[in-house]
């Protein structure tokens, strides 16, 4: 099992902050706005490396299509990319067709075996979950 490390910890629930989306309302007349600060990646200490994995499901088989997971997910992909620094080869895309359970638990498998203890693995995953009954248990639905 891959340790968790507090740096790791605080850079995803940082991410996830930002990623959010957080509207501000000046007044009831005019439009929503929202602030998205620079950040200099220079100034972020970087210890290990930064793996995604991605997974956005629009056309399932069995359930309700859905409309904007795959494009949610591409924009997280480009977010990560264009503005944290990730690397291409170091995130993982699986969309629609692509997300079986397989190839999720197989992309999961590979990042725990590349990802080292001072790297930081990022999951985001737009898609369709279900519960158990009692709803103390939760999983996502492959395509």
């Amino acid at each position: 099992m891959l340790q968790i490390k507090r740096n790791s910890i605080v850079f995803l629930i940082g991410l996830s902050l930002l990623l959010s989306p957080n509207p501000a309302r000046a007044s009831e007349g005019q439009r929503d706005f929202s602030v998205t600060p620079k950040i200099n990646m220079e100034n972020v200490p970087i210890t290990g490396n930064y793996w995604a994995l991605i997974i956005g499901i629009n056309q399932y088989q069995h359930v309700p299509h859905l409309e904007t997971a795959v494009q949610d997910a591409t924009a997280v992909r480009d977010v990560l990319i264009e503005r944290y620094g990730f690397l291409h080869e170091r995130v993982v895309e699986l969309l629609d067709a692509q997300a079986t359970r397989t190839e999720i638990l197989n992309a999961l498998y590979q990042l725990g075996r590349k990802a080292g203890s001072d790297d930081s693995v990022f999951i985001y995953f737009a898609g369709h979950g279900q519960y158990d009954d009692e709803g103390k248990l939760g999983w996502w639905v492959p395509v």
